[in-house]
């Protein structure tokens, strides 16, 4: 089974490499966007045996995100590809 991605704060993305990467995910892989505060897991998502990749801006929203995610017993990890560490990483 392909792994869910969880999209944190999108908009906020500045990286065009990164946004190249969220493109390519939104177009050719199953997603979810979360636009509010990174932290609750969104209601709806899969089974726990899913793997959950997590990515977008910034990596403190991301890591928020992925803690929450592990600490509900979710496989989930970062997905560095797709994630804007902070500002300067454009």
């Amino acid at each position: 089974m392909k792994p869910l991605y969880v999209i944190v704060h999108e908009q906020c993305v500045t990286s065009s490499r990164v946004q190249k990467e969220l493109d390519r995910i939104k177009k050719e892989e199953e997603f979810y966007s979360l636009t509010e505060s990174a932290g609750p897991i969104p209601p709806g998502m899969p089974s726990k045996d899913r793997e959950i990749r997590i990515c977008g801006a910034f990596m403190f929203c991301v890591g928020l995100q992925h803690e929450s995610f592990v600490d509900e017993g979710y496989k989930a990890e970062i997905y560095l590809p797709a994630t804007q560490k902070d500002q300067s990483d454009l």
